[in-house]
């Protein structure tokens, strides 16, 4: 297995959108997002 870390995404962006992108490369096992709020 190997893991992709994927960082400076949208806060619009959804565990199916990324399955969905990254299934046209090849088979997904798994997706999980980790969002941390804004600095502001």
């Amino acid at each position: 297995m190997t893991n992709i870390f994927v960082g400076n995404l949208s806060f619009h962006t959804t565990e199916q959108n990324l399955r969905a992108l990254f299934e046209q490369f090849g088979a997904v096992d798994r997706v999980s997002t980790l969002m941390a709020a804004p600095l502001t």
